[in-house]
């Protein structure tokens, strides 16, 4: 029998068109949902028949003035209460935090966002607690940076703290690249951090979490590193790893020390891991509170059979009316999520046929399907068979 949960009004902040299942859910439930966007999302489809209201910032920066944010969502809050401040995007888990602390509604603060949002804290935190992360320093004092590269030999990386997107990563081989990085930064230099590069395979755990619990966590594998497919281009894949193995098991077990480092209490997390070629052993990355991007949802949707967006809506409302939250039976089928760029995209994605696929999006610049196999050796296959049926267009 299905819980019944009280009415709660939600007020969800996507500065990006994403969260429509999530939003689709919490409707389901019985919340009513307040929506805040940026005003480029004006001509999306949301879903607006299920909103109570929508409300859309003009502002040029995606980052938006939050005292501004405050002061607006504060004058909406004299004649509507909000239960819960939902962030649907790694870009609003800062917004969100504000709002929280300045409205005191329940949920992260903004000292425990930080895990989840700032790479230099979940850095710190990981390490605290012997978590192995590849070495860094935070670019702020200069003699700190030059012991730093005294002591790790390039090729480096500087990733910008709080900003998600592999774009914007920048690496470095040499002293006087590194500098002029540094130096061309300017007053932002402290949003940074400076990391050892490490070759290496990727791999990203996405879990759901209910009372600091793991109630699923599914393993997957980058078919190439986020960081090159972003700025050299090419195919992107992810693809679940096979059930049983010792990848598997040992990424359960670290990402199960992640989310007890990192303090996560209830909600979707999307965590992670790179595998030294040089040495073999596994470093911490990066975490968020969030449902993973690039199609990942859709990825464990197809493996499992579980909705990340959806699951997310049911745990945040059982956590408000404090009811167990009971996670779907599910079994992991072995999948990959595929995504092609393209000049002609329809074109492209007539192409793209095979029995396999249970998935498909057609975007502006590229195609994306989700494949899913019996067993875990056909996935390259199925793939292989797939991109050589589109290699004459």
């Amino acid at each position: 029998m299905s819980p019944t949960y009280s009415a709660a009004t939600l007020l969800c902040i996507s500065s990006r068109f994403k969260g429509v299942d999530f939003i689709i859910e919490a409707k389901q439930l019985g919340c009513s949902i307040y929506l805040i966007t940026d005003i480029a999302n004006r001509e999306k489809p949301w879903p607006r028949e299920l909103l109570s209201d929508i409300y859309f910032v003009d502002e040029q920066s995606e980052t938006w003035n939050i005292p501004n944010l405050i002061k607006a969502v504060s004058y909406l809050a004299r004649t509507t209460h909000f239960d819960k401040i939902i962030p649907l995007d790694d870009f609003d888990f800062d917004k969100a935090a504000s709002l929280r602390e300045h409205l005191r509604v329940p949920g992260m603060g903004e000292s425990r966002v930080r895990f989840f949002r700032d790479k230099l804290a979940m850095r710190d935190k990981a390490e605290e607690d012997d978590i192995l992360v590849p070495d860094y320093a935070h670019v702020l004092n200069y003699e700190r940076v030059k012991a730093f590269t005294s002591m790790v030999p390039p090729p480096w990386v500087i990733k910008p703290r709080f900003k998600d997107g592999s774009a914007l990563y920048k690496r470095v081989s040499t002293m006087d690249e590194l500098w002029k990085v540094i130096l061309d930064l300017g007053d932002d230099q402290s949003y940074y951090i400076l990391e050892r590069f490490i070759p290496g395979e990727i791999y990203h755990v996405d879990s759901i979490v209910h009372d600091h619990e793991i109630c699923y966590s599914g393993v997957h594998h980058y078919g190439r590193p986020l960081m090159e497919v972003v700025q050299n281009g090419g195919i992107f894949t992810s693809a679940t790893v096979e059930v049983g193995s010792s990848t598997e098991q040992e990424l359960l077990r670290l990402n199960a020390k992640v989310v007890q480092s990192m303090g996560l209490k209830y909600g979707v997390m999307n965590t992670e891991f790179i595998k030294s070629h040089q040495d073999g052993r596994y470093y911490f990355i990066k975490s968020s509170g969030k449902v993973g991007g690039n199609y990942l949802a859709e990825l464990v949707e197809a493996s499992t059979g579980l909705n990340l967006w959806r699951e997310w809506a049911k745990i945040e409302m059982s956590e408000a009316d404090d009811i167990d939250y009971n996670c779907p039976e599910y079994v992991k089928h072995p999948a990959m999520v595929i995504r092609v760029p393209a000049k002609n995209p329809p074109a492209l994605s007539n192409e793209m046929q095979h029995a396999a696929i249970v998935w498909r999006q057609v975007s502006h610049n590229h195609v994306t399907v989700v494949i899913r196999c019996k067993n875990h050796d056909d996935l390259n296959s199925v793939k292989e068979e797939i991109l050589n049926s589109i290699q004459a267009i």
